[in-house]
């Protein structure tokens, strides 16, 4: 496993009710924002961010692929990317959030989409 070197992240949200979340029991992680030598990004795709996003493109995706090669990792989505490597509800799929929902998009994970246009969400397998 490849790591990226931070020097911090700021993280939104932690705990998820374990009864209804699918996360359950705080194993999924909103990360908004990680900062490295002075330079801070956001995982933040929506238009305000939209031109922050497109310049820091090399680091968000490198923060972005350590997640995604890290076995203790089940889910990562983010503004352009969305992987789910749960057998039962596998997939690795660009995030077209920002585009008309195309008729082959199935409608919830549209939303799932829309729903992660402004961080990288991780969650952790099960033990």
């Amino acid at each position: 496993m490849r790591s990226v070197n931070v020097d911090s992240i700021q993280v939104s949200s932690l705990w998820r009710n374990s009864t209804t979340s699918p996360h359950g029991s705080g194993r999924g992680i909103d990360i908004v924002a990680a900062t490295r030598d002075g330079v801070t990004v956001r995982f933040n795709n929506t238009p305000a961010y939209a031109n922050q996003y497109d310049q820091n493109t090399e680091f968000i995706e490198e923060v972005y692929t350590a997640f995604y090669n890290d076995p203790r990792v089940s889910q990562v989505l983010n503004p352009s990317r969305m992987l789910s490597r749960d057998p039962n509800n596998y997939y690795d799929e660009p995030n077209i959030w920002n585009q008309p929902k195309q008729q082959n998009v199935n409608s919830k994970f549209y939303r799932l989409m829309i729903a992660h246009n402004n961080h990288l969400h991780i969650t952790i397998w099960r033990q």
